[in-house]
C-alpha cells in the first residue's frame, strides 16, 4: 500500500511539473494557433523589427517639407527675411529631430520586466486566466509590475505608465518617453505652422504683387549697398547675360553711386512695365514656369494645412488629458464605460416606452409604468364589471327567500354537490 501511494504522489508531482512547464514555456508545435494579437518576441524600441509603414511616412514628409521649404520658399523671400527664414525653422526642426529620436529610442518597458532576459514570449491562454494582468502580476512577462503598467499587445511587453502605442513612432508611449513625445509633437506643429505661413504668403503675393517674389528687385527698390552689389536682375528677368551690376558700374559717376543708378527707372523696371514677374522663378535652383511654381506652392499649402489639422487635434487632445491628469488608456476606458452606461439607460427607457404602449391583459391596466397588473387590480376590475349582475342576483335571492325550507335545503345540497 505504501509503495502504491508513493507512486501516485510521484505521478502527481510529475504531472504538476509538466503542467507548469507548459504554462511557463511556449508550445512550439501549437505556435501557429497562438493569439495573433501578441507577438512572440517583445519589441525593445521603435527601431525593432518589423518597422511600421507610418514610421517611414512620417520621416518622408519631414524630409520633403524641409527640402521644398529651403529650396523653393526661402529663396523667393526678400533678402532681409531670408536669415530668419533659415535660422528659426532650422532650430525648431533640429529640436524636433532630437526629440523624435529620443521618443523612438527610449525603451518604456516596466523596470521589473527589463530585468528578465529577452526570450520568446508565451501565448496567452484565456482558459487559464481572464486577463493578462491580475493583481499587478503579468502572466506573459511573468513578473510583478506597477499599478499603471499595462501589457501592450503590439510590443508584447509591459509598459510603465502606459499611455498608448504610437504607430508613427513604432514604439509605446509611457512615463519614460511621454515628455519627449509631447515635445516632438509641439515642435512639429510649430514648424508646420511657420512653413504654412510662408507658403501662404507666397500664394497671396504671386497674384497680388509678384514683384515681391524676386528678391533682387526688392533689394534694388530698398537700396542697400551690400545687397545691390550681388544682384543679377538681367539673368532672371531681362534675359541678358551681362549682370546689371557691371552695366551700372560703367554708367555710375563719383557723384552718383551704383545704388542710385539701380534705383533709376531706366535700370529697374517699374510696376507698369511690360515684364511679367510671374515668370523667372526657381525650384531647387531649376527655372520653372510661373504656373508650375504656383501649383507646387498651393499643393504644399494644402498638405501643410492638413498636417496642421492632424497635429493640432492630437496636441490639443494630449493637453486636455494633461489638464485632466489622465492617460490615453484611462480616457478610452472611461469613455467605453460611459458608453455602456448610456446604452443601458437607453435600453431601459426603450423597454419602459414599449411597456407603456404595448397591449397588456384584457383589462388594459398597464399604466403608471407597470408591466403586469397586480392581483388587487384584477379583483377590483372583476367586481366593477360584475357589479350590476351581482345586485340582480341578490335581489332575486331576497325575493325567493319565502319558499319552504326543504326546497332551500335541496338547493343547498345541490350547490354543495356542485
Amino acid at each position: 500500500m505504501k509503495s502504491q501511494s508513493q507512486s501516485r504522489e510521484k505521478r502527481g508531482s510529475n504531472g504538476n511539473k509538466a503542467a507548469s512547464k507548459t504554462k511557463s514555456t511556449p508550445n512550439r508545435h501549437n505556435s501557429g494557433s497562438a493569439d495573433p494579437a501578441f507577438r512572440h518576441l517583445s519589441r525593445s524600441t521603435g527601431w525593432s523589427w518589423p518597422p511600421h509603414p507610418l514610421q517611414f511616412i512620417a520621416w518622408f514628409f519631414l524630409l520633403l517639407f524641409n527640402v521644398i521649404y529651403h529650396g523653393m520658399a526661402v529663396p523667393v523671400l526678400p533678402y532681409h527675411w531670408q536669415p530668419a527664414g533659415y535660422i528659426i525653422p532650422g532650430i525648431i526642426i533640429a529640436f524636433h529631430v532630437i526629440t523624435h529620436l529620443l521618443a523612438v529610442t527610449i525603451n518604456p518597458a516596466d523596470s521589473n520586466s527589463l530585468k528578465k532576459k529577452r526570450r520568446v514570449m508565451p501565448s496567452f491562454d484565456r482558459n487559464l486566466h481572464a486577463h493578462v494582468i491580475e493583481n499587478s502580476h503579468c502572466y506573459l512577462c511573468e513578473c510583478d509590475i506597477g499599478l499603471k503598467s499595462k501589457h501592450c499587445s503590439s510590443c508584447n511587453k509591459c509598459v510603465e505608465g502606459f499611455d498608448h502605442h504610437c504607430k508613427w513612432l513604432n514604439n509605446c508611449v509611457g512615463s519614460k518617453n511621454y515628455r519627449y513625445f509631447i515635445m516632438c509633437l509641439a515642435s512639429a506643429f510649430m514648424c508646420c505652422l511657420l512653413v504654412f505661413i510662408v507658403f501662404l504668403y507666397i500664394d497671396i503675393v504671386y497674384w497680388c504683387n509678384p514683384k515681391l517674389l524676386h528678391p533682387d528687385v526688392v533689394a534694388a527698390m530698398l537700396g542697400p549697398k551690400e545687397l545691390v552689389s550681388t544682384t543679377d536682375i538681367s539673368s532672371t528677368l531681362l534675359g541678358t547675360v551681362e549682370p546689371i551690376k557691371m552695366l551700372a558700374s560703367s554708367i555710375a559717376t563719383p557723384t552718383q553711386p551704383i545704388t542710385e543708378v539701380l534705383l533709376s527707372s531706366s535700370m529697374v523696371p517699374s510696376v507698369g512695365s511690360s515684364i511679367d514677374y510671374h515668370n523667372g522663378l526657381q525650384i531647387m535652383l531649376q527655372p520653372v514656369s510661373g504656373i508650375a511654381f504656383f501649383c507646387v506652392s498651393v499643393l504644399f499649402t494644402i498638405l501643410l494645412l492638413i498636417t496642421l489639422g492632424l497635429l493640432g487635434h492630437l496636441l490639443g487632445f494630449h493637453c486636455y488629458l494633461m489638464l485632466r491628469n489622465l492617460s490615453t488608456y484611462e480616457y478610452i476606458i472611461l469613455k467605453r464605460d460611459h458608453g455602456k452606461r448610456k446604452s443601458d439607460v437607453e435600453s431601459q427607457a426603450d423597454a419602459v416606452k414599449e411597456a407603456e404602449h404595448a397591449p397588456c391583459c384584457k383589462y388594459n391596466l398597464c399604466k403608471c409604468n407597470r408591466v403586469m397588473p397586480s392581483t388587487e387590480d384584477i379583483e377590483m376590475s372583476i367586481q366593477n364589471e360584475n357589479k350590476p349582475g351581482r345586485l340582480a342576483v341578490m335581489c332575486t335571492r331576497n325575493t325567493q327567500s319565502s319558499p319552504s325550507s326543504p326546497r332551500r335545503s335541496e338547493d343547498g345540497r345541490a350547490s354543495q354537490s356542485h
